[in-house]
Formats: structure tokens, C-alpha cells, sequence
């Protein structure tokens, strides 16, 4: 299977010299035709990346090449914001024609309107205001003008955050129909859970500007801090694939090294009072199945 989309080392610099990158040396590869997640918190850096793997922010290093190519014009990549950018009193069809009168570009095909309403579910609402729409319609609506480009790689910005179960059900809905045609698509959400209906191939964290598979950690770093609860939320901030297990916290290592985590505990005033490292398997697990069995 052919590469769609390929970020090597990626580094992004929004301040000055010294300070953290958004993107540091992140790398990632998408099959033709693949469906895949891309999970961080806010701030994480998703959305910059997405921008990235459209072709609209230059990385400071590092290089990007669609379908094997580092020209732009061959990507045709088009990023779906949650929802449109438009004037709240025109109508969804007069946006999208607005929309579509703005494209200057003979590498693409002539825009056409009516069956961009009609691929993603939006004839009963061509005539509504964009101001009236639901999240999940406005959702749908911004992906109808990304479509507009006829991208062979869809972006979506966090479209699936703000919709109800049903309104996430709807979209991914009209996604699946663009994986059957051969889309390629790259979806990036607060958490994992956020695409359960879309059920993507694959689902990658952004931590520390880095992506990591977060469907094959193997190992855990467990840290013993004085206020689990307090000190989560807080580390969630850098690395939001922390959870809290008792009166510890579990970090999953996947791209991050126990160093990299530790060190992210010092820069946010957390006070770590030891660490250890766990395996795949649970160490709770463990110890039941090593228990002698119950005397009758």
C-alpha cells in the first residue's frame, strides 16, 4: 500500500529560541486510503500538525511529502475545521458558493455545490443560516466546504469534541462513505473515546510534540506523588495520556522515555516521591494469579 501522507521529523517554533517546540521532531506515516486518530489536550499541538500535513505551516525542520512527493499542489489536502468559519446570516449554500468562488486553483476540478450538499447530508439545510446550526450539522457544513477542494486527504480538527453520541454517529456516517471511496483521512480529538464511532485504524497521542502509538504501550511509569488527584490534572496539561490509580499516577510509555516524564514533573512543581517501571500486564493481576489457593 502506497504512503498518502508522510511527516518527518517535525519541529515547529511558535516563541523564542529556547523555549518548548509545539512539534519536536514528530513523525508520522498514513497509508493511502487509511483512517486514522490523533489524540492530545488542548494545546497539545494537534491542530498545528494538521496544518503541517496540509501544507499551511512550514516546519522550522523536518520534511512533509504527499503521496511521495514534496510538492504541494499533489497533495490535496484540505483541513475541516468543528465548525465553518462563515458569516452567521448566510445561508449554507451561500457560503459554500462563496466558499467555492475563492478557489483559484487549475489543479483542482470545478467545485460543484450540489453534490457536496448532497455527499455530506446537507440538502435539507442548504437554505438554513449558519448562525441556526447545530454543532453537529455546523460540523458536517465544514467538512462540506473542505470536500469543496475535492481533497484526496481529509484533515478534521476536532469536528467529532463538540457532538452528542448521535451527532458523532451522523458524521462518522458520512466519513465511512469517503473511506469507501478511497479517502484518506486523519482525524484529531481530545481523547480517544471522542472516536468510538468513527473507529479509526489507528490512534496516535501527540505528548511533548512527540506522536506515539497509543495502541502498543508496552511499559508504564507509575509515580508516587503526594496529591494524585491535583497533581493529574496537572500533569495531563503535557502529557494526556496520564491516568490516576489509587494514590498514584500511571504514565504509558510509548515515544516518552521515564526521563522525559520525570522531567515534565519537575518543570510543573510536581513532587515525586519515587517511580517504578510496570509492564504490560497489570502488577494487581499479577499478584492474584501468584496467590496459593483458598484451603477448602
Amino acid at each position: 500500500m502506497h504512503t498518502a501522507l508522510e511527516l518527518r521529523d517535525i519541529t515547529i517554533r511558535y516563541a523564542a529560541a529556547g523555549t518548548r517546540p509545539i512539534l519536536d521532531s514528530a513523525s508520522l506515516n498514513v497509508p493511502e486510503g487509511a483512517c486514522i486518530g490523533i489524540v492530545g489536550s488542548e494545546g497539545s499541538g494537534t491542530s498545528t500538525l494538521l496544518l503541517c500535513a496540509a501544507g499551511l505551516v512550514g516546519a522550522d525542520s523536518g520534511s512533509v511529502r504527499w503521496f511521495g512527493s514534496h510538492r504541494w499542489h499533489t497533495a490535496r489536502a484540505s483541513v475541516a475545521a468543528a465548525a465553518p468559519e462563515a458569516h452567521p446570516y448566510l445561508s449554507v449554500q451561500a457560503w459554500l458558493e462563496f466558499t467555492a468562488s475563492q478557489l483559484d486553483d487549475a489543479s483542482i476540478p470545478e467545485p460543484d455545490v450540489r453534490a457536496v450538499l448532497a455527499l455530506a447530508s446537507l440538502n435539507e439545510f442548504a437554505r438554513i443560516r449558519v448562525g441556526h446550526l447545530t454543532p453537529g450539522v455546523a460540523a458536517r457544513v465544514s467538512l462540506a466546504a473542505a470536500l469543496l477542494r475535492t481533497p484526496r486527504i481529509l484533515l478534521l480538527d476536532r469536528s467529532f469534541d463538540v457532538l452528542s453520541g448521535p451527532e458523532r454517529m451522523r458524521l462518522a456516517q458520512t466519513l465511512g462513505f469517503l473511506r469507501q471511496a478511497g479517502m484518506t483521512i486523519v482525524v484529531a480529538a481530545h481523547a480517544a473515546g471522542m472516536l468510538a464511532a468513527l473507529a479509526p485504524g489507528r490512534i496516535h497521542a501527540l505528548i511533548a510534540g512527540r506522536l506515539a502509538s497509543a495502541t502498543a504501550e508496552e511499559k508504564t511509569l507509575e509515580l508516587d506523588v503526594p496529591l494524585p488527584i491535583e497533581a493529574r490534572s496537572r500533569l495531563a496539561l503535557r502529557v494526556p495520556s496520564v491516568y490516576r490509580r489509587g494514590r498514584s499516577l500511571r504514565v504509558p510509555l510509548a515515544r516518552l522515555s521515564p526521563e522525559q516524564v520525570l522531567s515534565e514533573c519537575r518543570s510543573l512543581g510536581i513532587e515525586v516521591r519515587g517511580s517504578r517501571l510496570l509492564g504490560h500486564e497489570e502488577p494487581s493481576r499479577r499478584r492474584v494469579a501468584e496467590r496459593p489457593p483458598r484451603e477448602a
